[in-house]
């Protein structure tokens, strides 16, 4: 079930790797394997990775603001006899319903970019209100350009952050800090989805309250050792992203040097253009060249000239022509 509530349509997980890595990577990285932890999840009542928290041990209240999604967790908590999942209806903006301090766990699994900028904020004031000392949340959610209404899945508003900074400005609440690596990596647009208007990616991070302990960072585990495993570079899919985004940026830089220069030669154009728009006109004013046609030099001085005026017709005037004129001897 998506977070519209829609059940038809939605492809299966299989086909979903993206949800399959926020799924490992939070379930792994809060330790929710561990089990007999206080779980909150906030906006996933029906999710996989909520149903294996609770197969793993962990007591865990999903809230979530549709009812159709609450009124699906029930029908499955009902048909797995999960006593320790508590499906409720609720508003993550809005927590004021639980004690202080409550939950070892908080966790958001694709659902802050549905809020806007400040609910995000208000709602992580919320969760550190909640958590427990040396307690942790599990975020993920979109990561770059925002597409709201680009589809069922995205209604409005749809504001995810757009780069580590607002990152860091959104979800570094209260006292909470951040947890394993610094967020540091832009998204990439149309890293993830192939898409003309879903430009966005994935982010995860995680937030940790005081007293703060190391994460351990998920990692791929084999049932046997493999010729192919000698061929595992460590964190290979991260230098991948540093080295795509280094290339996208020089790309960037390069594509933006070039429509700077295209400006300036297209205003060079225009500059020359308006000026010799305005040497033709000074000129025919001037009665150097015809009305209508372009500037041309002036002759050479011919050898009827006098006075270092040139005749602009013929080189000399005739004897009977030099008689007509009054006044001449």
């Amino acid at each position: 079930m998506s977070s519209t509530g829609t059940v038809e349509g939605i492809p299966p997980l299989a086909e979903r790797p993206f949800r399959l890595w926020e799924y490992a990577w939070l379930y792994k990285g809060l330790k929710l394997d561990t089990g007999d932890l206080d779980v909150l999840d906030l906006g996933g009542p029906a999710s996989h990775l909520v149903i294996l928290a609770a197969l793993a041990g962990n007591r865990v209240v999903s809230v979530d603001i549709n009812p159709a999604i609450v009124s699906a967790a029930r029908v499955c908590t009902a048909g797995l006899n999960l006593k320790s999942l508590s499906p409720r209806l609720g508003d993550m903006r809005d927590l004021s319903g639980f004690r202080p301090e409550s939950f070892d766990v908080i966790v958001c699994c694709s659902v802050l970019e549905h809020l806007t900028a400040e609910d995000q904020k208000r709602s992580l004031r919320r969760m550190a209100r909640l958590l427990r000392p040396g307690g942790r949340i599990g975020l993920t959610f979109d990561y770059g350009p925002p597409a709201p209404g680009a589809n069922q899945y995205l209604p409005p508003p749809h504001e995810p952050p757009q780069d580590a900074a607002a990152v860091s400005a959104r979800y570094e609440q209260a006292d909470l800090s951040i947890l394993g690596n610094a967020m540091t990596d832009e998204p990439l647009p149309g890293s993830l989805f192939h898409d003309a208007v879903v430009k966005y990616t994935m982010g995860s991070l995680f937030l940790g309250k005081p007293p703060l302990t190391d994460i351990e960072l998920p990692r791929p585990q084999m049932a046997k050792a493999s010729p192919l495993s000698l061929l595992a570079a460590d964190s290979l899919p991260y230098q991948l992203h540093r080295y795509c985004a280094g290339l996208a940026a020089k790309l960037r830089e390069s594509a933006e040097i070039e429509s700077s220069l295209r400006r300036d030669l297209d205003a060079m154009r225009r500059v020359a253009e308006e000026r010799l728009v305005a040497l033709n006109r000074a000129a025919a004013e001037n009665g150097r060249i015809q009305p209508g046609r372009t500037a041309e030099p002036p002759p050479p001085v011919s050898a009827g000239s006098r006075a270092g005026r040139p005749f602009h017709g013929r080189a000399a005037l005739t004897v009977d022509e030099l008689d007509a004129v009054p006044n001449h001897h």
